[in-house]
């Protein structure tokens, strides 16, 4: 991030990192520039980002906003959807299943979906099997649809970087306790432990 962030036209870019007073002492109204910081920010020195009057706030990794539920999603979510220029980068937007896309579509474009919050869409999209909530299959096309909108989707040959998979094996020597340990867990499905 930073060499490619270098290279634009704001040049400077400053990490938020280390101490609250550190990240605090970094984050000025004069900075016209890139500031880079990761998500656990928030926990010390949420109230300041949230007040800092920002122009583009992106994330990376956005997956790490999947869950409605937890904190992190919703100071996210809540507190930068005044921002104007929003945008999510991941590589793995829906790990366990498409209700992963709702958080992370609600920060970069709320309009997406009408429902304000995931109980609202669940009950408005979604059935539940067993202990499994599903989109409708009646649904399931608009719902991509409504994913594609404003998404673009880079595969590795976009950006130059080759479509050669590489697989790198290895091998780890366990000691004489470990792979008698092993032995009994692969022949027996025994696990035991004399560890203190």
């Amino acid at each position: 991030w930073i060499s490619e962030l270098s290279g634009e036209v704001f040049s400077e870019v400053v990490k938020l990192e280390g101490s609250k007073k550190n990240r605090l002492s970094c984050l000025v109204d004069e900075h016209d520039g890139w500031y880079i910081t990761n998500y656990e920010a928030w926990r010390s020195i949420g109230p300041a980002l949230r007040d800092f009057d920002w122009n583009v706030v992106i994330l990376d990794e956005s997956d790490m906003i999947k869950n409605p539920r937890a904190k992190v999603t919703k100071f996210f979510v809540d507190y930068f959807r005044f921002v104007d220029h929003r945008f999510i980068l991941t590589g793995t937007p829906d790990p366990e299943d498409d209700l992963n896309f709702f958080s992370q579509l609600k920060f970069s474009d709320e309009t997406i979906f009408s429902e304000r919050n995931i109980h609202q869409f669940i009950h408005n999209w979604c059935d539940t099997i067993g202990y499994d909530t599903v989109i409708r299959p009646k649904y399931r096309d608009e719902f991509r649809k409504r994913i594609a909108t404003g998404s673009y989707f880079i595969k590795r040959s976009d950006v130059n970087l080759g479509g050669e998979q590489i697989i790198s094996k290895r091998f780890l020597r366990l000691d004489a306790k470990h792979q008698k340990m092993y032995a009994t867990l692969e022949s027996a499905f025994i696990l035991e432990s004399k560890e203190d």
